[in-house]
């Protein structure tokens, strides 16, 4: 299953994946040993005299969904706290126990989520109008093409395929929009209530804001983070 907005796969079906709320699945990750099986039986079975190659790699562990998606981590320091931090060192540390980057990471996951309203926005934008339309900048204006092309829609029976897609899309933007408030609204009271548990990660290459977030918690005394996924930022695509 990929980000929508980078392209990257990001997790599988193929994996656990548990409700938490409508919108957000959880993974709860594991670790497993990379390293060292490339050269198995090599350096035994060489023959004398000969080079038996380099020594076996070296075995390290790493979380499964963070290696095999290549996953990046992201911080949520904004510029401004850092210089406040960099100018008062008692400050830094008040900071640090008060906010550790949450209001960073909050204004984040709000652009986040909007950039998700804005996908569906831009989908039916293209299947009213074709790729790369742009609507008038007068705002008027554009409600007519709009409704337009909408009337266009319902009334020619050669754009019925396309009307069915329309629809879908509608009903999918409407659901999300409906849900968005109690997603928002779980992410910003949960992780806020256990902040210095998570830590966070995008998809490859992406930014954070931009592209897809990926809260990842780690619950007292666990070694492997849970994963948190934002359902509707993320679409299955055959492989």
């Amino acid at each position: 299953m990929f980000d929508t907005s980078s392209n990257s796969e990001v997790i599988s079906d193929a994996y656990d994946l548990k409700d938490v709320v409508d919108g957000v699945k959880s993974y709860q990750t594991q670790m497993i040993t990379i390293g060292g099986e490339a050269d198995i039986g090599i350096a035994n079975n060489a023959e004398e005299g000969e080079d038996a190659g380099p020594a076996d790699e070296e075995k390290v562990q790493v979380v499964d969904i963070v290696h095999k998606f290549k996953l990046e981590r992201v911080t949520f320091q904004s510029k401004k706290e850092d210089k406040k931090d960099k100018k008062d060192k008692k400050d830094k540390k008040d900071k640090e126990k008060d906010d550790r980057g949450l209001s960073e990471f909050k204004r984040q996951l709000q652009n986040y989520l909007k950039s998700i309203n804005q996908a569906y926005k831009d989908q039916l934008k293209e299947i009213l109008h074709g790729k790369n339309f742009e609507y008038d900048s007068d705002s008027s204006v554009a409600e007519e093409e709009k409704e337009e092309a909408l009337a266009k829609l319902n009334t020619d029976p050669k754009l019925k395929y396309k009307k069915t897609k329309y629809e879908a899309v509608l009903a999918r933007q409407e659901a999300y929009k409906a849900r968005a408030k109690a997603i928002l609204e779980w992410a910003t009271t949960y992780i806020a209530e256990h902040f210095d548990e998570f830590e966070f990660y995008t998809s490859e290459n992406g930014v954070a804001g931009e592209n897809i977030i990926i809260p990842a918690q780690y619950k007292e005394g666990s070694s492997t983070p849970i994963l948190y996924f934002f359902m509707d930022g993320i679409e299955a695509r055959a492989v």
